[in-house]
């Protein structure tokens, strides 16, 4: 063929030079791209090296308060003092309070002392008579002798009252006769009842738990820890119902013989609004007893125990202390921001921008950390168009997954083109390779054009 084209070139004589010239344009317009297409993915190669080692790294970074923007505080009760926490030794004989999503202890004095729990029993009964009795069944008061000293609802044998009436009664004006009624529908007797309750106990990992009576009357053997009935109040609060319920300061009885209205027995959710029930109880055996809840202002809420306190307003006071300075231990993490897109490597030269789909913030303890994960699920090769779907973001909290939100593209990925995708597919050397013999065609075409000189006439060369 290069001979061809040099006996054209010869043909033509001084007509070549148009040809040479075309020869030389086509040779650059090839080669310099090629060239400079070779240039850019060997520095995108290394930048998108650089970047996925920079994604490496930042995958696994916890998310502490440099790292994240803290949303701002929402009114709520007035939080108690680092300093609190020096002055939360209790007037009672064990007390706790708990994260009530996942029972972490926020603070504890004898956690795990067995101790009788009085009127908290009632928690137990609430929560089987819940699960066994439709709310809106009737039932006819069992007959009920109580002692002069025992809370009441005054229900006449074989009253007639509907079972949500009953669990309100129980629960806010700790009545015994509502609670004997609930247990004998149940059971059909007391002694029955008692054992559905400390089966229903193990059932919730309360190994330490054991009723004696459906009422909280001292029994031998009878009480739990201030730990376990933090966990049993978290599964009465778990109930829409009951939670509803343990948070009212009155209830009115429209069922029975005539309309009642029964008074929360816990004072502290008639006095702050942010308490949310639980429990009172005392018997001479048991002291005063209290379970507690309350919400913040971030939505966090915590549950408290205090048992054995000497008297009603220890109990309260110190109750409201442990509350207060659990709240005060949460914060709210802005984790996710679409305002925030991350740049992560492409295929061949491309940078690509992905951003959650969505915010995220969570409501965490401050002993909490939190961590996101970038999980790209397809290659990132264009074209593709904003908000393509390429990922998710994971989040995790202590290392437990507590989210997932889709990663989107926050801008067009543009395609990589033809020289970059040869240069994916061959790799740097090959298309190196590639480039070379390309040139050395365009060099020996460009040779082939030129013409040879003739000698000039009358020259004598010497020969």
């Amino acid at each position: 063929m290069l001979g061809a084209v040099r006996d054209h070139a010869r043909a033509r004589g001084q007509g070549g030079r148009p040809l040479r010239a075309l020869a030389v344009a086509a040779s650059l317009a090839v080669v310099v791209p090629l060239l400079a297409a070779l240039f850019s993915s060997a520095r995108a190669g290394a930048g998108a090296t650089a970047l996925r080692n920079a994604d490496a790294q930042a995958a696994g970074r916890e998310l502490r308060l440099a790292d994240v923007r803290l949303a701002p505080r929402a009114q709520g009760p007035a939080l108690a003092p680092p300093a609190a926490r020096l002055a939360l030794r209790p007037p009672a004989r064990a007390a706790i309070v708990v994260d009530a999503r996942d029972g972490s202890p926020l603070f504890a004095f004898h956690a795990d002392r067995r101790l009788p729990i009085a009127s908290a029993t009632k928690l137990m009964t609430a929560l089987i008579a819940r699960e066994r009795l439709p709310l809106d069944r009737t039932l006819p008061a069992v007959s009920y002798r109580a002692a002069p000293a025992e809370s009441v609802l005054g229900l006449a044998p074989g009253e007639r009252m509907k079972v949500r009436d009953l669990l309100a009664a129980t629960l806010l004006q700790s009545a015994n006769d509502a609670a004997a009624t609930l247990a004998v529908a149940v059971a059909g007797s007391q002694r029955r009842f008692v054992a559905l309750m400390n089966r229903r106990a193990r059932a919730l990992g309360l190994r330490h738990t054991r009723f004696g009576n459906p009422i909280g009357l001292d029994a031998p053997g009878a009480g739990s820890t201030a730990r376990e009935l933090a966990q049993l109040a978290r599964a009465v609060l778990r109930d829409r119902f009951l939670a509803r319920v343990v948070a009212m300061p009155q209830a009115v009885l429209a069922s029975g013989a005539r309309r009642r209205i029964v008074r929360n027995r816990n004072d502290l959710v008639r006095r702050y609004p942010w308490v949310e029930g639980v429990k009172t109880g005392h018997t001479a055996g048991a002291g005063y007893v209290l379970v507690s809840a309350a919400r913040g202002a971030l939505g966090q809420r915590v549950v408290a125990v205090v048992l054995g306190a000497p008297n009603e307003r220890l109990r309260d006071e110190h109750s409201l202390a442990l509350l207060r300075f659990a709240l005060a231990r949460f914060q709210r993490l802005a984790v996710l921001d679409p305002r925030r897109p991350r740049a992560v490597a492409a295929e061949a030269s491309a940078r690509a921008l992905v951003a959650p789909a969505r915010a995220l913030s969570l409501v965490l303890r401050r002993d909490q950390r939190a961590r996101v994960v970038l999980r790209v699920e397809r290659p990132l090769r264009g074209p593709l168009p904003r908000a393509a779907r390429v990922g998710r973001f994971a989040v995790l909290v202590d290392g437990r997954p507590v989210a997932a939100v889709p990663a989107v593209l926050s801008r067009p990925l543009a395609s990589t083109g033809t020289f970059a995708s040869l240069s994916r597919r061959l790799g740097s050397g090959l298309t190196l390779l590639v480039l070379a013999a390309m040139l050395t065609l365009a060099v020996a075409a460009l040779r082939a054009t030129r013409p040879r000189r003739a000698p000039r006439p009358g020259v004598d060369t010497g020969r």
